[in-house]
């Protein structure tokens, strides 16, 4: 397992101090590449989870997909917050559904444009800091969807 972090000394001690974890900190994901991810020699990585703020997911994809090629499954956690842009964002919240709606969809077509299946779509259980709603994407190159699951299944994420 890698756990991958920006910053230094942020990640949960629970992570920090598993045996199982590879620890590398003050990497930028958006600098991946399958040089670097060969230097931590980890063997192969087939899950990837992203949990990331400030920064768009489609930001980081493209780095994620030159560095693991795209035969992983994945579980992705979309902050439509970071998504938007920020003049779409009041008081940190982005509160126009269809704004919602239309970031996790733009973040679903960056990820099939990358070649990645996208195996399903949900709204995540637990709102994010301050109340946003947030959604989670995964995928499983041996469970995708087609296009139109996957699109409607964008679209009704929250209840739209």
């Amino acid at each position: 397992m890698v756990a991958l972090d920006v910053g230094h000394g942020q990640l949960h001690p629970t992570l920090r101090t598993n045996f199982r974890a590879h620890v590398v900190e003050g990497v930028n994901a958006r600098d991946l590449s399958r040089e670097v991810v060969d230097g931590w020699d980890v063997g192969s990585i087939d899950d990837v989870v992203m949990d990331v703020s400030f920064i768009s997911v489609t930001m980081i994809l493209p780095a994620l997909v030159t560095a693991l090629g795209t035969d992983f499954r994945y579980v992705i956690l979309v902050k439509p917050q970071f998504e938007v842009g920020k003049g779409n964002v009041h008081e940190g919240i982005v509160r126009d559904d269809a704004k919602r709606d239309a970031a996790l969809v733009t973040v679903c077509d960056a990820i099939v444009a990358l070649g990645l299946p996208i195996s399903g779509i949900m709204a995540s259980p637990i709102d994010g800091e301050h109340g946003n709603r947030e959604a989670i994407v995964y995928g499983d190159p041996a469970r995708p969807l087609n296009a139109r699951e996957w699109t409607d299944q964008a679209r009704s994420t929250w209840g739209g």
